[in-house]
């Protein structure tokens, strides 16, 4: 999961103990509080707050020593028109401060609430396409970096974050030849992203961020314990997707790694294919990466009987609050306790 969360785990620990029985068809009943679920959500929901405010103080450590702590941050949102799907950019600056009182979401909604444009249709608000924390450097450094940012990539609902724990839905799509192309999909980790001036850049810098150390006087400054999960972001794994061509522009050198028991994705690109990137960046195109990866789920679904019945077993607890009928598997009982 994205951070460990004793309720959730808990879940999840029963339901895998119950899916092989289901899959042998045998008789099974599954048991759940009212009172356990509704902790359950609001234990993810913190979960998820939690993990967003580390990717702040990492990008606030990364900033004190890559950006040599002289840097302007930002909140950037990309929008479109409804009518003419036109899009545009809009920038606000805010403080440190700001990032621990609101959710990145929730500085995006504030920024794109206070506009109102004249369309062809008349005055409209405008439509988030994508809202992300940019550190903007005031100074070239020895990596040349031109700015980081910051995005939260927790998109899926509680019930789709389950049962990829469940059935290791990562492991299930590299070993299928069909699903493979969509691995990229299933990924949900949160986000950093570094944009060095041209593609000579990359390689150093990710050796800068292999040699990565904050030292007690830059995790103090910064509110964070020092510890041994702290010192650095431990890299995990690194993909090469530089001489990627996609029509997006997307290339990238991109690095797993987890810091203060968080995992968490860092891009490094290239300046021109950042801006590519940008100016494909759509509310339609976004809408066909989530329709892409929603495709996994219903090849996975149709060939596993338990997955499905599962996927929908976690939407009825989750989002209806076990309100209506269950979903219902042959075999399978399922009790709601008040």
């Amino acid at each position: 999961m994205v951070t460990p969360a004793p309720r959730v785990s808990a879940l999840v620990s029963n339901l895998q103990d119950a899916r092989a029985p289901i899959g042998a068809r045998e008789r099974v009943t599954l048991r759940f509080s009212k009172e356990t679920l509704e902790e359950t959500r609001h234990e993810f929901a913190e979960a998820i707050r939690d993990g967003e405010e580390r990717l702040h103080h990492l990008c606030g450590l990364m900033a004190r020593v890559l950006l040599r702590d002289n840097y302007e941050l930002s909140s950037i949102v990309i929008a479109e028109m409804p009518d003419t799907r036109e899009n545009f950019t809009l920038r606000q600056r805010v403080e440190r401060s700001d990032l621990y009182s609101r959710t990145d979401i929730d500085l995006g909604h504030r920024l794109l609430e206070k506009v109102k444009l004249n369309g062809d249709a008349g005055w409209q608000h405008p439509r988030l396409v994508a809202n992300f924390v940019e550190y903007q450097p005031q100074a070239m450094d020895d990596f040349h970096i031109h700015k980081m940012i910051s995005r939260i990539k927790a998109e899926e609902e509680i019930w789709n974050k389950v049962v990829y724990e469940i059935f290791e839905l990562d492991k299930v799509v590299k070993r299928d030849k069909e699903l493979s192309r969509y691995s990229r999909y299933v990924k949900d980790i949160f986000g950093i992203k570094i944009v060095v001036g041209q593609m000579a850049d990359v390689h150093p810098l990710q050796l800068g961020l292999e040699e990565l150390r904050f030292t007690a006087e830059h995790l103090e400054a910064e509110g964070v314990p020092h510890e041994a999960s702290t010192e650095q972001p431990r890299i995990l794994e690194v993909k090469n997707y530089l001489a990627a061509r996609k029509k997006s522009g997307w290339k990238a050198l991109k690095s797993v790694v987890v810091w203060w028991g968080q995992t968490f994705e860092i891009q490094i690109q290239p300046l021109p294919n950042y801006f590519l990137e940008q100016e494909y960046l759509t509310r339609e195109s976004h809408s066909a990466f989530k329709e892409r990866r929603d495709r996994i789920y219903e090849a996975v679904g149709e060939s596993d009987r338990v997955f499905a019945f599962y996927r929908d077993l976690l939407q009825w607890l989750f989002r209806e609050g076990a309100e209506g009928p269950a979903p219902e598997l042959k075999g399978v009982r399922i009790e709601i306790e008040a």
